[in-house]
């Protein structure tokens, strides 16, 4: 008699599998996300920043030197004025005051106070306009981080949605690592009686297969299979004692921390 499972139990067998399956699809969608951003800070910071760089400092250098030109101008003009204003009040202390004197002193007081207030207010402009064009660049990279920082919400978002809605499925998966289910014992125990019925049976009236030591061989290894498939990646304890369905399953040294790393945090 031969010793067959159905699909359906073998997929019941394999839950834990496809369970590990689910969790290499989630780390990859979660790779994936982490590479959509990388590329996010390549396409849209690194690569615009380099651009304008090169372009941006073209243009500073000739908005100085327009700057230097006209600024010497206006300062030689302010300059003239000045001294022609020192030289007509020594002339004006040298000589009576006439009301000659007195007019081309206030004329050319006059043309300082003009060239004074335009010298200022070219430096006031020029100020300006640097300002402005600086808090342009600042606001440029200020937006691309924002563009950035999008990505990373969307990321840790989604993150955090699909951990939250496969965790729990697997940790229930992980805690019956040591049992199997329940359409899969009754295969085992039914197969189990079986060959206690042919034994206590007349062999001449009901002789036994001739693969029925070969079936109870194959049935009690894969029977052992089942109790040491995870000795190996648990701990050191024994097969007997990982087969116990009352050993207590260890718990991984990381959930020990993280109570007291979360707590660390919320302190701080």
């Amino acid at each position: 008699m031969s010793f067959k499972i159905s699909s359906d139990h073998i997929q019941q067998i394999y839950f834990s599998g496809a369970a590990l399956m689910k969790v290499v699809e989630v780390y990859k969608e979660i790779q994936d996300q982490q590479m959509n951003i990388l590329k996010a800070f390549y396409v849209d910071l690194l690569v615009p920043l380099e651009t304008n760089l090169e372009k941006d400092t073209k243009v500073v250098q000739s908005e100085q030197k327009r700057f230097l030109q006209q600024h010497k101008q206006r300062s030689e003009t302010y300059s003239k004025a000045a001294a022609m204003m020192k030289k007509q009040r020594k002339k004006s202390r040298a000589s009576s005051k006439t009301g000659l004197a007195m007019d081309k002193e206030l004329k050319n007081m006059q043309v300082l106070e003009e060239e004074k207030t335009k010298l200022d207010a070219f430096c006031e402009q020029s100020l300006k306009n640097a300002m402005t064009q600086e808090r342009r660049r600042y606001g440029f990279v200020l937006e691309r981080q924002c563009s950035l920082a999008k990505h990373y919400l969307s990321y840790h978002s989604q993150g955090v949605a699909i951990y939250q809605q496969n965790i729990d499925k697997w940790s229930e998966v992980a805690k019956t690592r040591e049992y199997l289910p329940e359409s899969v014992e009754n295969i085992f125990s039914n197969r189990i009686r079986q060959m206690s019925v042919w034994q206590e049976e007349d062999l001449y009236s009901n002789p036994r297969s001739p693969h029925f030591d070969d079936d109870r061989i194959s049935l009690s290894s894969q029977l052992r299979k089942t109790k040491s498939m995870d000795a190996s990646c648990l701990d050191i304890r024994s097969i007997n004692d990982v087969g116990s369905p009352i050993t207590t399953l260890s718990r991984a040294k990381s959930e020990y921390n993280l109570n007291s790393s979360t707590h660390s945090l919320v302190q701080g």
